[in-house]
């Protein structure tokens, strides 16, 4: 068991590396970091580091809070959408 988690832990580590090296890891767009500071803040959520410097982990973000982010938003403005 302690042996797995070695090897899965230098896989991660060595794919990790591997893609920072040749420039695979992209960092959040503009729109991405203004849109995740929106749903931490409405939600009382903590950015975590990773989300601040990684597309991908931005994506996983957003997608996870995303659905609540809109919920929690629409219920403090259902004057917006009612008929006038």
């Amino acid at each position: 068991m302690a042996e797995r988690r070695r090897s899965d832990l230098a896989r991660f580590i060595v794919d990790n590396v591997t893609a920072l090296l040749e420039g695979n890891v992209l960092p959040p767009t503009e729109n991405q970091l203004k849109y995740a500071v929106a749903i931490a803040s409405a939600l009382e959520l903590e950015l975590p580091p990773d989300v601040l410097k990684y597309r991908d982990s931005m994506g996983v973000f957003l997608s996870k809070h995303a659905q609540n982010y809109h919920r929690i938003k629409a219920s403090k403005n259902p004057a917006r959408d009612s008929p006038q």
